[in-house]
């Protein structure tokens, strides 16, 4: 198996029932009570950026409903399209307004993927694959493929993500024995993009042997390098009990293992560690601006005791510490022994939603998390919201734009889109104080103020004022328009609440001694989520003449930082055969600057008529100069311990510089012989 298990103990937390009102309160402005409801087993929604939200059912229908919850009647047939066949499971909207639907369709005895695109009115894209329909055959030979997710790539492509296997069916929640993730990439007109593992279709095999995975998640990177989130069965054999984890993948923009992630581009998270089943996954997935991965689920040691669960990896695989309990949260939502999370959403401030229902896959759960994995108190009740009288399942959930509404889908025969209210915004800044550059010589004494607008759309609640005070100036009096001021080391004020469209004042007196630069850095904040932080500071500092009255200059900004990745090339091996007893190849490399090279190995097999690569165990981590470089390895590659079997090899180099710029990887592929 390739990546790293990443074992936790989290702790558990106990849900009671959900308040109402504030975040996560249903929204009366949508339908009248802040759910609407249609016939059809809803799997997926998706909000357009007007508001705007469409809803697919498992049966490939598409409802499309307005912002206040009624059915858009300039869309489809009074609100409505049915596909004529296929099984759905997601649906995105492109920035330009197209509807992406994917699942599968019947091929003889397995399934193929089918990806449907739609004009903003209803009608069939024809300008998307046959009619704007594609489908897709990924298992050699047939087989059972299936779609579960689908993503819009920075360029326009679609990446769509599921299941591959030989047998007939393969599924997100159980897979069977030999399934594999598989995920497509499609031009924007329907057709495979070669430019992607070659043929457009890349499978990873993140368990090994006769084991199972598949992808329930996939986000694309600003890179166009992907993100996949899903299962991974991690059992010794097939007669053994369940053990399923979470697992993570991610891919280089030409649809090969990016090897910067966990040394060969899969993470596995193991959550359950008691009892003889283990259950994690089922897993949703979404991608930190920073680069970080969150990946939501179940686990537990059965189907009637599990919990939600949300673990972050840092952007090189491990879990991240600073995220719950040693990178892993979980918690327990409702009456039931069990909550199954389902779908998760990571709002703009870096919280996340997790919403799913009970084992008896009953019931709307939802749950919001801090940027540290602990429970929000400000949604629902102390963080965990559940919609009395609701049997339906919850299934998926998206954020409305612009102000992290947030769109819960699901149900069973009778389907329902709830909208539930996010967190009031307040955008906060400082007016403007022009400043001449020098008002006095020193010794001398002058006057600073920070005046705070709140440019709304919303009141701000426990609005601060903060700043430091620099060295060699002496602060004398200080007061608030409103609120209080606390002089101490630092000027500190808390000026209350806030309403949209008014102002607030801080003045304060200082003096020096001696000229020079003296600056008051004040950071305005509140209670209340700011959309906009850019305005946030204020120097309301002044510069000082010396003795002479000579003018300072004003200090110069630092140095901007090194964002320019190192280049790797020249990139060759003197051998490209050799015998594994005594023989040898060297690598040989140029470097435009000092860095560390991270070398790893992975064996070129077969698998159902496809080339996969699999990594061999080891990586070597050296330091190298600028300029010409080289290693020399024989059979043994990265594990001095023993030879590899004969067969072709590939070779991986990535550097990194000490700034954390890393080089595209650089591949080459060489066979050792008996």
């Amino acid at each position: 198996m390739g990546g790293h298990v990443l074992g936790v103990a989290a702790a558990m937390l106990l849900a009671p029932a959900a308040a109402s009102g504030a975040a996560g309160a249903l929204d009366a402005s949508f339908g009248g009570s802040g759910l609407v409801e249609r016939s059809g087993s809803a799997v997926d929604a998706a909000v357009q950026g007007d508001g705007k939200v469409v809803r697919l059912t498992r049966e490939f229908e598409i409802a499309r409903y307005a912002v206040d919850g009624t059915l858009d009647s300039t869309f489809g047939t009074g609100g409505v399209i049915v596909a004529p066949d296929g099984v759905a499971d997601a649906i995105t909207v492109q920035p330009d307004g197209r509807i992406v639907a994917v699942g599968d369709r019947v091929n003889g005895p397995g399934t193929d993927f089918l990806v449907r695109r739609y004009l903003p009115s209803g009608s069939p894209d024809t300008g998307f694959g046959i009619g704007g329909t594609a489908i897709t055959p990924v298992a050699a030979g047939g087989g059972a493929d299936r779609a579960f997710a689908v993503a819009v790539a920075p360029d326009g492509k679609l990446v769509v993500a599921g299941c591959t296997a030989p047998a007939p069916s393969c599924s997100a929640s159980a897979p069977i024995a030999g399934s594999d993730t598989a995920v497509v990439r499609y031009r924007p007109d329907g057709t495979l993009d070669a430019s992607f593992a070659g043929d457009g279709i890349e499978t990873v095999a993140v368990a090994a042997g006769d084991r199972s995975d598949a992808a329930s998640g996939v986000v694309v990177r600003p890179d166009g390098g992907v993100v996949l989130g899903g299962t991974a069965d991690m059992r010794g054999g097939l007669g053994d009990p369940v053990d399923q984890d979470f697992a993570v993948v991610q891919l280089t923009p030409g649809g090969l293992p990016d090897l910067t992630f966990s040394g060969d581009g899969i993470a596995t998270v193991a959550i359950e560690r008691t009892g003889g089943r283990r259950d994690d996954g089922r897993a949703g997935v979404a991608l930190q601006p920073d680069g970080k991965v969150l990946i939501a689920g179940v686990s537990g040691p059965s189907s009637t005791v599990a919990s939600f669960a949300v673990a972050r990896l840092d952007a090189a695989g491990g879990l991240d510490a600073s995220f719950g309990t040693d990178g892993v949260v979980r918690t327990v939502v409702g009456p039931a022994a069990s909550s199954v999370a389902a779908g998760l959403a990571l709002q703009s401030d870096g919280k996340a939603v997790v919403v799913g229902h009970d084992g008896s896959d009953r019931g709307v759960l939802a749950v919001r998390y801090t940027a540290a994995g602990a429970l929000d108190p400000t949604f629902g009740d102390q963080g965990r919201v559940v919609l009395a009288g609701r049997d339906a399942p919850a299934r998926s959930v998206r954020l409305a734009p612009g102000d992290d509404r947030l769109v819960v889908s699901g149900g069973e025969g009778v389907g329902f889109v709830a909208r539930l209210l996010g967190d009031d915004r307040a955008d906060l800044g400082f007016r403007p104080v022009p400043r001449p550059a020098i008002l006095f010589t020193a010794p001398g004494s002058d006057g600073g103020s920070f005046r705070v607008f709140n440019a709304g759309p919303n009141g701000a609640r426990a609005v601060t004022v903060d700043s430091s005070i620099p060295a060699g100036a002496s602060v004398s009096s200080l007061t608030a328009s409103q609120g209080t001021c606390v002089l101490s080391a630092r000027i500190a004020c808390a000026l209350g609440d806030l309403a949209a469209g008014a102002e607030a004042s801080v003045s304060f007196r200082f003096s020096v001694e001696s000229g020079g630069r003296y600056s008051f850095p004040g950071v305005v904040d509140s209670a209340t989520v700011d959309p906009v932080r850019a305005n946030n500071t204020f120097d309301a500092g002044t510069f000082f003449g010396s003795r002479l009255g000579l003018t300072v200059p004003a200090p110069k900004p630092p140095p901007k930082p090194d964002k320019t990745a190192p280049r790797l090339t020249s990139v060759r091996l003197s051998r490209v055969a050799f015998r594994r007893g005594r023989g040898s190849t060297r690598i040989s490399f140029k470097l435009s600057e000092a860095v560390k090279v991270r070398v790893s190995f992975s064996r070129i097999v077969r698998v159902r008529g496809r080339e996969r690569a699999l990594r061999v165990p080891g990586t070597l981590v050296l330091d190298r100069r600028r300029g010409l470089n080289g290693l020399t390895f024989t059979a043994r590659l990265a594990d001095r311990a023993r030879r590899a079997a004969p067969g072709r090899y590939r070779v991986a180099l990535v550097a990194t510089d000490a700034a954390g710029n890393r080089a595209e990887a650089v591949r080459r592929t060489f066979t050792v012989r008996r």
